[in-house]
């Protein structure tokens, strides 16, 4: 697979290039090796040492070639932390198709699109460009970091509306162009947009609104329930929010778990990228109080987009409250690096970022649900959260 990246990768160095790459590429890979936790766990010394030497063969790269060559260097350390960030900056030399795409179980569906395309709206894709999204998955396996294969099939959804992406894992077309292959048999050909077309033109969505139960503008917040024995807890990041610190969140919690008696709660861990572990503690103090008082029935509500910090916290909510775990399997590893430290490139100005540590919480691989719920495309369309709804609390 690394020889036949490295064979991808050179033959779409361009002429017209903007950076030089050999800077950038040496200093990440030089800073990785030395800085990471554990950088070559996954791929030896020399192999690694071969691969980079053979992208320094090409001295020139225009913006697309570098920043996936850079992102394939992260990539050697297994590591869904060890990134390089794609700013909006150096994103505008980049080309996009007019659609972006959602995983609701195996299908990819076309979820926003330019208005005069709107018409594919709900399609599922089966292949791009003649590759299967099986194929994709693993073509892209050497280019995108990630330590299990969910975030690998999330991280792509950022990378899919990039030609320059296609291109570099051997799949782009001369002119950018892109077919989509969708379910049913129908094809179509995407012409590239520009970052300002893409990002200024006007765009339809298949979602008609939001659940009623995400309160996406906080970290976190506390919500009634139809199922008036039952609280939802929304718990969005891992950070403190200035106005309204965890610990005072916390309290006015637990004291409404008293007041109303509730016998459930519900802390929805699904969209939580991480941050600070330890916050979480007063909650789970108080929560643990309760349960030994009078009894309680805990769900953690888990999906891709949980992450981090977020998988400490449902392992010790499953752990310390025998939570039930609700949902699908995480982006993040129960077993995961962390800890991050980050530098800037020289040559590009993108930045990247490393482990410190390794968390062993003594498996591999995602947290998976002990209750799967696959993913609703009709749900999401009407704003119906799919997993309280099988909780049977609203």
């Amino acid at each position: 697979m690394r020889k036949i990246l490295l064979t991808l990768l050179i033959l779409f160095a361009s002429s017209s290039a903007v950076f030089s790459s050999s800077d950038d590429i040496s200093v990440l890979y030089e800073e990785l090796g030395r800085n990471h936790f554990d950088f070559f766990n996954a791929t030896d010394r020399e192999t690694a040492d071969e691969y980079v030497a053979s992208l320094l063969q090409s001295e020139e790269m225009d913006d697309g070639a570098l920043y996936y060559a850079l992102l394939s260097v992260a990539a050697i350390a297994r590591d869904s932390h060890t990134q390089v960030i794609l700013s909006d900056e150096f994103a505008s030399s980049f080309h996009f198709i007019p659609v972006s795409f959602d995983w609701f179980n195996d299908d990819l569906v076309i979820v926003s699109s330019s208005e005069d395309l709107s018409g594919l709206l709900g399609k599922s894709v089966e292949r791009i460009n003649g590759f299967s999204l099986c194929d994709i998955e693993e073509m892209s396996k050497g280019i995108l970091p990630h330590d299990n294969d969910v975030f690998l099939r999330r991280s792509l959804l950022s990378h899919l509306v990039f030609p320059e992406f296609l291109e570099a894992i051997g799949i782009g077309s001369d002119d950018g162009s892109v077919i989509l292959s969708l379910k049913g048999g129908e094809e179509v050909v995407l012409s590239p947009q520009s970052y300002e077309e893409y990002t200024t033109g006007p765009k339809s969505y298949l979602i008609q609104k939001l659940p009623d139960t995400l309160n996406a503008e906080d970290n976190y917040s506390a919500m009634y329930l139809p199922d008036e024995t039952a609280l939802l807890v929304n718990y969005h990041s891992c950070s403190e929010m200035d106005a309204f610190p965890f610990s005072d969140f916390s309290e006015a919690v637990i004291d409404l778990m008293n007041k109303n008696r509730y016998e459930k709660v519900v802390i929805d861990l699904r969209y939580n990228g991480g941050g600070n572990s330890a916050i979480i503690e007063p909650l789970v103090d108080g929560l643990e109080k309760i349960q030994d008082e009078r009894g309680l029935e805990v769900y953690v509500l888990i999906g891709d987009g949980t992450f981090s910090s977020a998988i400490l916290n449902a392992i010790e909510l499953k752990t310390r409250l025998s939570a039930t775990l609700v949902g699908r399997p995480t982006g993040g590893s129960v077993s995961h690096y962390g800890e991050l430290e980050s530098g800037v490139l020289p040559s590009s100005g993108l930045s990247y970022t490393w482990s410190t540590k390794f968390f062993d919480n003594g498996s591999e691989g995602p947290l998976v649900p002990d209750v799967p719920i696959r993913r609703s495309l009709d749900d999401y369309i009407h704003g119906i959260d799919t997993d309280l709804l099988a909780l049977g609390v609203i």
